[in-house]
């Protein structure tokens, strides 16, 4: 698992950003936010698995990190 911050996350649009600690910022879609409330506020900690879609560079199984 890698751990990132929450850049942006547009709620009516599904997607947001997440900058890795180490490495490029990657997309993230609500589908793969796991939990009750799929969205992400910036500035949040998160923990996720990354994945290489459609030349992107996606974050899977999101999970906020208290």
């Amino acid at each position: 698992m890698v751990m990132g911050t929450v850049v942006y996350f547009n709620r009516s649009s599904r997607y947001g950003i997440i900058e890795q600690d180490s490495g490029e910022d990657v997309f993230v879609y609500e589908r793969d936010i796991r939990g009750t409330n799929p969205v992400l506020i910036p500035g949040e900690r998160v923990e996720f698995d990354v994945d290489q879609r459609h030349r992107r560079t996606i974050a899977q199984l999101v999970v906020l990190v208290a």
